[in-house]
């Protein structure tokens, strides 16, 4: 089961790509190797929430 309120934070030099995938994206990041993690969240969203990053596009 997954915690709704669990939030994941990964350093934004880290951060190779987010992907969608219906209503989940996968979050691509090289943390000693390229890892990945599946999140619940629209694209749309992680959009409006990284909007103030200038770093990401």
């Amino acid at each position: 089961m997954i915690n709704k309120s669990k939030k994941v934070h990964i350093p934004i030099h880290t951060l190779l790509y987010i992907e969608a995938v219906g209503n989940y994206i996968n979050v691509v990041y090289n943390n000693n190797g390229i890892k990945k993690i599946i999140v619940r969240e629209t694209l749309g969203n992680i959009g409006q929430k990284t909007r103030a990053s200038q770093n990401i596009v």
